[in-house]
Parts: C-alpha cells; sequence; structure tokens
C-alpha cells in the first residue's frame, strides 16, 4: 500500500500532535473522535457499518452508535458496546491476573450444571437486599473462612445439605 503526499503529510501532523505538549494532546484527542482524511475505513455504503484504523492507534469495528468493538493500544483494552452482549462457547475460560468485577445493576442469574467457587482466602458475600440460595440437589459449602452479610432476610432451600 501507498500513500499520497497529503496523506503522508496527515499522518506525520498527527504524529506530531500525538508527541507533543498536554494542550496538542488534548487537541489530538478530541480530532481523534472524528474521521480524519488519513484514518484508512472500510464502510459499507448503505449501512454505514465501519472498520477504521484510527490516528490515534486504536481499532474500531461498529455497526451502529455504540454497537462494536474498539482496541485501543493506549489504554490496553478492549471495549465491546451493546445493549446486548452474548458469548456462546463450548468452553470458556478466563485468566485473570489481579481483580474481576461485576457491577450488575439488575438481576444476576447463574444457570449451570454444576456450579464450583474456589478460593484461597477469606471468601465475602454481601448483600444489601434479601438473599435465596436454591438447590434441588445437595447444598456443600466448605471454608476456612466464609463471611455473609445480609442486610435483609436470607434463605437457603436445599435437598440436602453439608455446612462445614
Amino acid at each position: 500500500m501507498s500513500f499520497d503526499n497529503s496523506t503522508k503529510d496527515a499522518i506525520n501532523a498527527a504524529k506530531s500532535k500525538m508527541s507533543g505538549s498536554a494542550g496538542n494532546k488534548a487537541a489530538a484527542a478530541k480530532e481523534a473522535a472524528y474521521p480524519a482524511v488519513a484514518e484508512p475505513a472500510l464502510v459499507h455504503p448503505f449501512t454505514n457499518a465501519v472498520i477504521k484504523l484510527r490516528d490515534n492507534g486504536a481499532i474500531d469495528v461498529f455497526t451502529g452508535d455504540n454497537i462494536g468493538i474498539r482496541i485501543d493500544q493506549n489504554n490496553k483494552s478492549i471495549n465491546m458496546m451493546s445493549t446486548l452482549v452474548q458469548t456462546r462457547a463450548e468452553t470458556l475460560r478466563a485468566i485473570i491476573n489481579k481483580d474481576a468485577q461485576y457491577d450488575v445493576k439488575g438481576k444476576w442469574t447463574i444457570n449451570a450444571g454444576s456450579a464450583t467457587i474456589n478460593t484461597k482466602g477469606t471468601t465475602k458475600v454481601n448483600a444489601k437486599g434479601n438473599m435465596s440460595l436454591e438447590t434441588a440437589a445437595k447444598l456443600s459449602i466448605k471454608a476456612a473462612s466464609l463471611d455473609i452479610n445480609v442486610a435483609g432476610s436470607f434463605k437457603a432451600f436445599a435437598a440436602d445439605y453439608d455446612w462445614r
């Protein structure tokens, strides 16, 4: 792939802005929110779906407003934006070297044939409202240290149980 001189000039100008003072970086970041002549992109002519290589190093794959993926080298992140994200796999494994956090504003449901939670340290469960554990099979909780804090009511229903 070769670029004409005007494209090369636009690329060099963008690089210069990104490596300059804080004021120039802020201006460059603001400009990065809009397509530039130098940003290579594939745009569908009817749906406006786009794959774009951004001047700031990010890669955007979008099918509509806030429906897509951004891979961002600046903050080393992959951002998925959508009202619904679904993952289907025979096996799904996540390896997290630091922390994991789920912020669920509505209901969080886990449906599984079986579920195991193994922790090496203290396990804490905090509920500001009511909490319920239900199983049609055996409920087994084995812990060196287990804290359950519930501001409302706590109910556990099991066909059989084992608390150790």
